[in-house]
Order: C-alpha cells, then structure tokens, then sequence
C-alpha cells in the first residue's frame, strides 16, 4: 500500500469523486456528478484541495481531503479535513488514520496550526482521535457537528 496525491493520478479523479459524491449526498444538493468531478480536478490543480489516497496495485481503498474552504457557513474556518472515505471492505484496517496523518502533515507544512471538519454521524469517530466539538450546526436540514484539532 502507498499513500499518493490525487493529483499525481488524475485517471482516478472519476472514481474517486464519484465515491465522495455517493457517500455525501446531502453536501452536492443541486451539483451534478460531472460538476463535482471538474471541481475536484481543478481544486488539485491550483491547491485549494489536496487530495490523498490509498493505493493497492494501482487500485484506490480509501480517500481524504484538506480542503480550504469546505463549510460555506464557515468560511471564517480553514483548513477542513473532507471527504472522508474508505471502500467497504478495507474499513476497520486504519486506512483513515494514515489519511489523517497525511492531511495533518500537509496543514502543518502550509503553516496552519489547527482543521477543522463537520459530520453528520461520526463525531465519536472523530472524538477518540482527538478532534474537540466546536458547535452543532444544520447542512441542508442534516444535523451537523463542527469540529477543530489542534496540530
């Protein structure tokens, strides 16, 4: 397994916007699935989302995100870990935990000392590795948790 940049893979920007797209549909109300793929692909481009993924024997297991602006209620906040996603059958495995590491190092090295993140059910997730909840919130009608880790 390795660690890699979307970016250095952009043949895997379809499937792997796909899956955030699927995962989260409360979050694309009105975006189509084309729409969010360019979005995803651009964002890489001029660094206003790095993305990161596992990689098995080419093939992609899980994803996450530090993106600068995530939360348009929030745009006083940044950066966000976001779309968080691990395929089904590698879950359990600590694949997000190395994504985590990995977003973490990229914040710090852009200068930042804390992210922030938002979920709709997985603020016990969040909390056992050391996110603090900041305030409830409403995305869509979705209950929604915003949360902050200092780096």
């Amino acid at each position: 397994m390795e660690i890699a940049r979307l970016r250095d893979h952009p043949e895997l920007i379809p499937e792997v916007a796909g899956w955030i797209y699927k995962e989260f549909p409360y979050a694309f109300v009105g975006e189509s699935l084309r729409a969010w793929i360019e979005a995803v692909a651009y964002g890489q481009l001029d660094g206003s989302l790095t993305t990161f993924v596992i990689l098995e024997r080419g093939s992609p297991l899980a994803t996450a995100s530090l993106d600068l602006e995530d939360l348009p209620s929030y745009p006083h906040l940044s950066p966000w870990l976001a779309s968080v996603y691990t395929r089904p059958e590698h879950r359990g495995k600590g694949l997000a935990g190395m994504l985590f590491a990995e977003i973490e190092k990229e914040a710090r090295g852009r200068g930042f000392d804390r992210i922030y993140l938002y979920t709709t059910d997985q603020e016990a997730f969040y909390r056992k590795r050391g996110w603090e909840t900041l305030e409830g919130s409403r995305l869509d009608g979705e209950p929604t948790v915003v949360m902050r880790k200092v780096l």
